[in-house]
């Protein structure tokens, strides 16, 4: 993704609850995005900037996870893995098709209902396209059958954790802050602690206060 060198930084340094601190560096007039998130989820920067076509692009960087990059290439491709932090559906290989399966019961360790405004997308699925495959390093796809972009995933191995880099570029929906800003922190979040050995107790529970949060943000 070209992005303009506009970039919010958000650290967490509370046990509890939520906490952010900002760090912009760039154009006094640059409109920051970002999400506060849960302490159990070190998510530690998350920034938005422009591309050179005009659309947004949300850069967010970085978690840590604990964790080799050959196992979280695996969670990032592999259906079965995946569908315990994201989406299933299909397996992404190669210059090829995948499909992603939502359906989010597979993330909460506790039995929670599904919120009714996202029940109704329960057991739909997109066509993905996989743009660039090398693993354990890189991997950029399709997102929304490329209505809403491309996502890429870049892995750094650090000793034996993985720090993992998620772009998502091409947003082209109007309340794609609210929405993938919540999204992608709560996904991520999900994966840090599966790959840690815990668990997420209610999913629904962190994603509703992630978008608290950016709605707070957004005003």
């Amino acid at each position: 993704m070209n992005s303009k060198a506009t970039r919010l930084s958000v650290l967490s340094a509370v046990a509890v609850g939520f906490a952010a601190t900002l760090l912009p560096a760039g154009p006094a007039d640059a409109q920051w995005v970002f999400v506060a998130r849960k302490a159990l989820g070190r998510i530690e920067q998350m920034r938005e900037g422009q591309q050179s076509n005009g659309r947004p692009g949300y850069d967010f960087a970085t978690v840590l996870l604990d964790a080799p990059a050959d196992k979280v290439w695996r969670y990032l491709t592999e259906a079965d893995l995946r569908r315990e932090w994201f989406m299933g559906g299909t397996d992404a290989r190669p210059d090829s098709e995948f499909e992603l399966l939502i359906d989010h019961d597979n993330l909460s360790a506790d039995d929670v209902p599904t919120p009714a405004d996202y029940s109704k997308m329960k057991g739909s699925s997109w066509s993905e396209k996989v743009i660039r495959y090398d693993p354990p390093r890189l991997l950029e796809t399709t997102f929304q059958g490329g209505k809403n972009g491309h996502v890429t995933y870049e892995l750094f191995s650090e000793g034996d954790r993985t720090r993992l880099v998620v772009t998502h570029s091409g947003i082209t929906s109007g309340t794609g802050a609210q929405d993938f800003g919540s999204g992608w922190n709560s996904h991520m979040t999900v994966l840090q602690e599966k790959l840690a050995g815990r668990s997420v107790a209610n999913f629904w529970a962190l994603h509703a206060q992630s978008r608290e949060a950016v709605a707070e943000v957004l005003g």
